[in-house]
C-alpha cells in the first residue's frame, strides 16, 4: 500500500500541532500561538476624541473594558476621552480579553488637551552604546557621532564606519558646522577643526552646557564667524558666564565673557546681588537678524531672557520675574521669535512679533526699570533700589497700594500688562519643554520639533515630541508626534527625553535618547496638517 504525503494541522488550545505523514507518523512540531496584542499599546488621547484599538486575533471574540470613567471603550475597541483630566485622573488602562478566559492584552491611555494621533514620528532604527553613544550631526547621508571615547563617522543605518579622532571619555559634546570650520563644545572647552580629525583647543571652560548652549553666526560684512556658548551646572557655588568667540578670516581666534552671573550661594547671602543665576540654559542666534538671545534660571528672580543686537557686545533684558521667562529653547520664523518653558508651572510656548522691533527699532523690555510715576496695586515688582526699604532690593513684591517711584525707589514691573506684548501660542500642561530643531516635512515645509519630559508628572511618565508648524496666517499647528516611556520602571522619569539632532538628505530625523530604551533613534516624520 502506498501512502501519499499528507500535512495535517489542528489546533489544541494555545498550541498548533503540525504532523507530517509518510507511511508512519514521522514528526510532530508544536508552535506557540501568536501573542495576543492590541495596537497601540500606549497612546495619548485628545479629550473629546475617539480612537480605534486593533487586535491581532481578528476572528476571536474580545471583551473590552476600561478602568477609568473618563475613557470609555465599546465592543469594537473604540476608545473615547470624555473630558480633559490631569495627574492620576488623566490615565486609564484599556483591557482586551479573549472570551472564555483566553489571553489578555492592554493599552495605557493618557488623556491630553492637545492634538494627537494625526501626525507621527515613525521609529526606523535604533542604536546603543558603546557602538554609537550619540549622534552629533549629519554630513550628507552620513552621520557624525561619538562612542564616548572617539568621534566617528557612521552610516545612515547607524553603523559606525570609521574613527575620525580620539576624544576624552565622559564628555558631553555639541557640534556646529560654520564657515570657519567645525566647532565642538565639550564639557571643558571649545575646540575647532577644519576636517573633524585634527582639533585645536580654543577656550578652556570649568563646566559644560546643555545642548542648547552653543550657537554660531556669520557676519558677511567682516567675514567673521561668531561663536556663543553658555555655562551650565547645578553647583550653587558656581559663577556662570556667557562667552563670545570671534573667528576671523585670517585664522585668528579671540574669546571673551560678555555676561556674568553671580552664584546662588552669594545671592542667598545677599539677595541685593541683582545679576545672579543658578545657571544659563540657552544661547540662540536669530538667523534672520543675527540677534543673540540668552536665557537663564531657575528661581523667579533669575528667570530672564536677554537679547543682543550687536553680535553679543551688549545685552538688553527682554523680560524676567516669572517662570514664563525660564526657557531652554528660543527659535525664529520670519514673523516671530518663540520660546518654550523649562518649568513645573503650566508650560506654554510664547512668541513676540517682529513688528514690535520694526516699530521701535529695538525690543522694548517687558519688565523695564522704572524710577518715575507710581507702582500699581496688585502688580508684582522686582525692586532694584530702595533707600527706605533696603530689604526689598532683589525681591519681588506685590503691594495693595501705590508708591511713588523715584531715584530712591526703582523697580521693574513683572506682571503689568501695559508693557507685555507677548502672545501665548499654546499651553502643553505635561512637563518641562526642552530642545528644538527645524526639519522639513514631505511637502518641504518647515516643522519645528520640540522634546518634552514628564518632569512634574502632570499627566504620565512618558517623554514626548511635539511638532509645530506656523501657518501662512501666523496661527500655529501644534501636534504630539510620539510618546515614549522611561527605559525601565526604576529610571528617573523626570528627564526621559529625545534630543533632536539632525535630518539627513533623505529626510530621516535623528534623536539622542536620554533615560530611554535606546541611545539613538532614526525616525521618519509623517506630517498631516490639522486644517481648521
Amino acid at each position: 500500500m502506498n501512502w501519499k504525503l499528507v500535512r495535517v494541522s489542528f489546533c489544541l488550545g494555545a498550541l498548533i500541532a503540525v504532523i507530517d505523514c509518510h507511511g508512519d507518523l514521522t514528526s510532530q512540531k508544536a508552535l506557540r500561538a501568536p501573542e495576543f496584542i492590541i495596537s497601540p499599546k500606549m497612546v495619548s488621547l485628545t479629550a473629546g476624541s475617539q480612537l480605534h484599538l486593533s487586535a491581532n486575533l481578528h476572528n476571536a471574540q474580545i471583551d473590552w473594558s476600561s478602568n477609568s470613567s473618563y475613557v470609555t471603550v465599546d465592543a469594537d475597541g473604540n476608545i473615547f476621552a470624555t473630558q480633559n483630566m490631569a495627574g492620576w485622573w488623566s490615565r486609564a488602562v484599556i483591557t482586551a480579553k479573549q472570551a472564555g478566559g483566553g489571553q489578555v492584552a492592554s493599552c495605557n491611555v493618557t488623556i491630553v488637551d492637545w492634538t494627537a494621533n494625526l501626525s507621527s514620528l515613525e521609529i526606523v532604527a535604533t542604536a546603543d552604546g558603546p557602538t554609537l553613544w550619540q549622534v552629533l550631526g549629519a554630513n550628507g547621508n552620513n552621520l557624525i557621532g561619538s562612542n564616548n571615547t572617539s568621534l566617528l563617522m557612521a552610516s545612515a543605518d547607524l553603523h559606525p564606519q570609521m574613527i575620525l579622532s580620539q576624544w576624552p571619555a565622559a564628555q558631553s559634546l555639541v557640534l556646529k558646522a560654520t564657515s570657519f570650520g567645525y566647532i565642538l563644545r565639550g564639557t571643558y572647552g571649545i575646540y575647532s577643526s577644519k576636517d573633524l580629525i585634527s582639533w585645536t583647543t580654543d577656550l578652556q571652560l570649568p563646566m559644560g552646557c546643555l545642548t542648547s548652549g552653543l550657537d554660531t553666526s556669520y557676519d558677511p560684512s567682516t567675514g567673521n564667524t561668531y561663536v556663543f556658548t553658555v555655562e551650565y551646572s547645578v553647583n550653587e557655588n558656581d559663577i556662570h558666564r556667557v562667552w563670545k568667540g570671534t573667528y576671523s578670516p585670517n585664522g585668528q581666534v579671540a574669546w571673551k565673557p560678555v555676561l556674568t552671573f553671580d552664584s546662588i550661594t552669594n545671592w542667598r547671602k545677599d539677595p541685593s546681588i541683582l545679576d545672579s543665576a543658578r545657571h544659563c540654559h540657552v544661547v540662540s542666534v536669530d538667523p534672520y537678524t543675527g540677534h543673540v538671545w540668552v536665557g537663564t534660571g531657575d528661581f523667579d528672580v533669575h528667570c530672564r531672557i536677554f537679547c543682543s543686537v550687536d553680535h553679543g557686545e551688549t545685552f538688553q533684558l527682554i523680560g524676567m520675574g516669572t517662570q514664563d521667562w525660564r526657557t531652554i529653547s528660543v527659535w525664529f520664523t520670519p514673523k516671530y521669535v518663540y520660546w518654550n518653558m523649562d518649568s513645573n508651572a503650566p508650560e506654554s510656548i510664547w512668541r513676540i512679533s517682529r513688528s514690535v522691533f520694526d516699530s521701535n527699532g529695538a525690543w522694548p523690555s517687558m519688565t523695564p526699570e522704572i524710577s518715575t510715576g507710581y507702582t500699581k496695586p496688585n502688580v508684582a515688582y522686582y525692586v532694584t533700589r530702595s533707600t527706605s526699604q533696603p530689604s526689598w532690593v532683589g525681591q519681588i513684591i506685590t503691594l495693595n497700594t501705590s508708591l511713588p517711584l523715584t531715584n530712591d525707589f526703582i523697580a521693574r514691573p513683572i506682571t503689568d500688562p501695559a508693557y507685555d506684548y507677548r502672545e501665548r501660542v499654546i499651553t502643553l500642561e505635561n512637563g518641562t519643554q526642552w530642545y528644538t530643531m527645524w526639519v522639513k516635512d514631505d511637502n518641504n515645509e518647515n516643522v519645528l520639533l520640540m522634546g518634552e519630559t514628564p518632569e512634574g508628572l502632570r499627566r504620565d511618565y512618558n517623554g514626548r515630541i511635539f511638532g509645530l508648524k506656523e501657518r501662512p496666517d501666523g496661527s500655529c499647528d501644534v501636534q504630539e508626534l510620539i510618546s515614549f516611556p522611561p527605559a525601565t520602571p526604576s529610571t528617573d522619569y523626570r528627564y526621559v527625553n529625545w534630543t533632536p539632532v539632525c535630518q539627513d538628505l533623505d529626510g530621516y530625523i535623528y534623536f539622542n535618547g536620554h533615560n530611554t530604551e535606546h541611545n539613538v533613534y532614526k525616525t521618519k516624520l509623517h506630517w498631516i496638517d490639522n486644517v481648521k
